[in-house]
């Protein structure tokens, strides 16, 4: 359940829908799930009536899932920004500085990231300071999941 959308076929109460539908609830915001049915109202699982369902017929399903998959990924932009914004604002100027530069090296090399990093370290970074202070803003990266493992340095003294 990775992924930032959930697109369910709850017709006909298939328990392995129902059970998945319950499972992308608890995991997502209940307007990135796109939730479709050929069948009435009253036919939908009760505790999926809460949700906003869709009826559709053969000829008109494409059309309601790729309205719902715009407003979802419109919903996930604008939960992006929000999250950035706040995020960005509780970041120390070292750690943004830090996340500039792996940006940087993940458009070059994304498979040895972490071993790139200290031959592109401004020099902020440079030194037994330096050194400590590219710590710290790793370890404020991986707190705010920004980063999904600590590089080699932080990891050897982890």
């Amino acid at each position: 359940m990775e992924d930032h959308f959930f697109v369910g076929d709850l017709t006909g109460s298939n328990p392995g829908a129902i059970l998945e539908t319950g499972i992308a609830l608890a995991l997502k915001s209940n307007r990135r799930l796109v939730l479709v049915t050929q069948d009435h109202q009253d036919a939908v699982h009760f505790d999926l009536k809460v949700t906003h369902v869709s009826r559709y017929k053969p000829d008109t399903l494409v059309e309601i899932v790729a309205r719902g998959l715009v407003e979802a990924a419109e919903l996930f932009e604008e939960e992006t920004r929000l999250y950035i914004t706040q995020v960005s604002a509780s970041l120390t100027s070292d750690a943004i500085s830090l996340l500039n530069i792996y940006g940087r090296l993940w458009k070059e090399r994304p498979s040895s990231i972490f071993q790139s990093v200290a031959g592109a370290l401004d020099e902020r970074f440079r030194g037994e300071i330096g050194r400590v202070l590219f710590e710290q803003a790793s370890r404020e990266l991986f707190a705010h999941r920004l980063l999904d493992r600590l590089p080699i340095q932080c990891r050897a003294r982890h």
